[in-house]
């Protein structure tokens, strides 16, 4: 049973929603414990997202409203919450995905998305990302500017310049990639470290 801290309807109705995506986000950090021990991934490692979940379930504020108000940190503060959780929800809140999660499923909106430009298939897709690990259309533009895109196997020259083209024409023929060269999907050392433990 769930106690609301609000008498009026509007900020109860709130409080009901935020609440209700403590239980969507707990949802999907289990999935990613399920997937993670279905891989044989490291014991400590499922053992940590499944505290993390129970966490969630209990928390009695909105997981927004705590990230609204003290950031990250905050819910570092929340016991079983590690800095590699705490990213991966806030990753959640504010892009509706868990990159991690579409990795362990299989799946990359990347893989897909990438298909919707004529001359790309399925295969051709998952080779561009595979390749490249880039998840994006400006990333992917950005990779034609380069001339990155020429190294994926069995892309030839007119077809880079095809995609090219019709990059240009969905983004804008825009003379600074410089945005989409910086994207930088490492993961820091510490993060990984924290993970491990």
């Amino acid at each position: 049973m769930v106690v609301l801290k609000s008498s009026d309807p509007i900020h109860a109705a709130a409080e009901v929603d935020g609440l209700q995506e403590n239980k969507t986000t707990a949802r999907l950090l289990k999935e990613i414990a399920v997937l993670q021990e279905q891989q044989q991934a490291n014991a400590f490692r499922v053992k940590a997202y499944r505290a993390a979940v129970k966490t969630i379930e209990e928390l009695p504020t909105s997981i927004r409203d705590l990230l609204q108000h003290d950031g990250i940190d905050g819910l570092i503060a929340l016991p079983t919450i590690g800095k590699s959780i705490a990213n991966l929800i806030d990753s959640n809140i504010r892009l509706g995905r868990l990159p991690l999660l579409d990795r362990l499923r299989g799946e990359s909106n990347a893989e897909t998305y990438f298909t919707k430009l004529p001359g790309i298939g399925p295969e051709l897709s998952r080779r561009i990302y595979d390749h490249l690990h880039i998840e994006t259309l400006p990333e992917l533009y950005a990779a034609a500017q380069q001339g990155r895109l020429a190294e994926v196997p069995g892309l030839g020259r007119k077809r880079v310049r095809a995609i090219q083209e019709s990059l240009e024409t969905r983004i804008g023929n825009t003379s600074d990639v410089s945005a989409f060269l910086e994207t930088d999907r490492s993961i820091p050392v510490d993060d990984l470290l924290a993970i491990d433990e």
